[in-house]
């Protein structure tokens, strides 16, 4: 007896306001969450259940590695065309990159050098229009639309520090007011840096940053210290 799975049907979604022009390319050139939403009983379909070879899933993988999945947090959808202009005047690459491909709001970005891909991820978020643009690495079996960027990583600096807390302990305790730390930037030669502490920092999209927090120092005094994002 054949062996029936369920699969989720839904609408597919051609429209919605669009920024800019598609164009058809030559080649068919943070942190994120897939998720599954449990479909309706009217929705649930039966049919055949298909597999690939490892060889077969594997022929996109090595372009795929120089990938990065692009999101645009905004109720405006930019086309390729337009997303290639700005990424072009904004990223200052060694090599080139291509919008690969989109769907709604997720792009596809091809690096031709993998180090621009992995400096576009350290320098975090930056804005087209006024909208976020979001990055994060390619990660196998990715579907975009089941694709959801609830968190990304950003460069933070907190000012108003006395000079015992330029520390990487002391920078990973004081960033969890702000999110999960990544990286304490501490500068390894002198003359260091001592106007602020910068801080790696992966935070929510669904919670508003803070503008900074009291600290209170050893005689019992409380200060404020300010937050400034880049």
């Amino acid at each position: 007896m054949a062996t029936v799975y369920l699969r989720e049907g839904g609408w597919t979604d051609s429209s919605g306001a669009e920024v800019g022009s598609e164009y058809s390319e030559e080649r068919r050139s943070f942190r994120t969450t897939q998720v599954f939403h449990p479909p309706s009983r009217h929705h649930f379909r039966s049919g055949l259940s298909m597999e690939l070879d490892d060889s077969t899933w594997q022929l996109e993988q090595h372009e795929l590695e120089r990938c990065l999945i692009g999101y645009v947090a905004d109720v405006r959808r930019f086309g390729s065309y337009l997303m290639q202009m700005h990424v072009n005047d904004l990223w200052h690459l060694e090599g080139s990159v291509h919008v690969y491909d989109r769907s709604k709001n997720h792009y596809v970005f091809l690096f031709e050098r993998v180090g621009d891909m992995h400096r576009i991820v350290d320098n975090g978020p930056c804005a087209i229009q006024g909208a976020l643009l979001i990055v994060d690495y390619w990660k196998p079996d990715l579907v975009l639309d089941r694709l959801i960027f609830n968190k990304m990583m950003i460069w933070v600096q907190l000012y108003g520090l006395p000079l015992e807390c330029f520390t990487e302990e002391a920078g990973v305790r004081l960033g969890r007011a702000i999110g999960e730390v990544v990286k304490v930037d501490i500068d390894s030669l002198m003359p260091r840096n001592i106007r602020f502490l910068r801080l790696r920092v992966w935070v929510s999209l669904d919670k508003p940053l803070i503008s900074g927090f009291f600290l209170k120092f050893p005689d019992g005094q409380q200060y404020w210290i300010s937050c400034r994002y880049e």
